[in-house]
């Protein structure tokens, strides 16, 4: 009987699209998502003394939301900006955006649904060490991060300015910095 039943209807691709969309509108992927990164947290495979932001860029087809042509590389392309703990889980939901956005400005919308996601799940990230790029250090992600007393490990970026930028020191430490090459290579290569 199983077999007649197969034989007979036919999956249309509209169908599955239109189931995606409605899984999508209801956010059951984001629940999905958080649900996972808490099973991870409940079996302590998470280590979030230190959070890696990743930013990437990756390739879109035509009749993507976020296309966006990069000069820079010549290609249509797509940003992403992911947050990763140090065992390079991917652990809370990235934010996308056209490829020949900044992703400077990105990082406050990122960083409002890392707060979001850990205050749902439960975890606590103050004094939490998060390790940025250079690209990252602008008064607004620097308050940000901040006010939220979690601890910033920035490579300063200087703007060949010969003063120092005024306001509260930044944590630097080159070791940090430099594990999370490795750590965001393996995560997005």
């Amino acid at each position: 009987m199983l077999n007649s039943f197969f034989e007979q209807s036919e999956v249309h691709y509209s169908r599955i699209y239109r189931t995606f969309r409605r899984f999508e509108t209801h956010r059951f992927f984001e629940d999905l998502f958080k649900k996972a990164v808490a099973l991870l947290h409940k079996k302590e495979h998470l280590d979030i003394s230190l959070i890696r932001e990743a930013g990437t860029t990756t390739v879109v087809k035509t009749g993507d939301d976020n296309l966006g042509f990069n000069g820079y590389k010549y290609k249509t392309r797509g940003k992403v900006v992911a947050f990763c703990d140090r065992n390079c889980n991917v652990i809370f939901p990235f934010v996308s955006a056209p490829g020949n956005r900044n992703e400077s400005p990105l990082f406050k919308a990122a960083l409002s649904q890392v707060m979001s996601t850990a205050r749902i799940l439960r975890i606590d990230l103050a004094q939490t060490i998060i390790s940025l790029d250079g690209m990252y250090d602008s008064h607004e992600n620097r308050k940000a991060i901040c006010n939220r007393w979690m601890v910033l490990n920035i490579h300063k970026n200087l703007r060949e300015k010969k003063i120092p930028k005024r306001g509260r020191k930044c944590l630097f430490d080159s070791s940090i910095f430099q594990e999370r090459f490795n750590a965001i290579e393996r995560a997005f290569a």
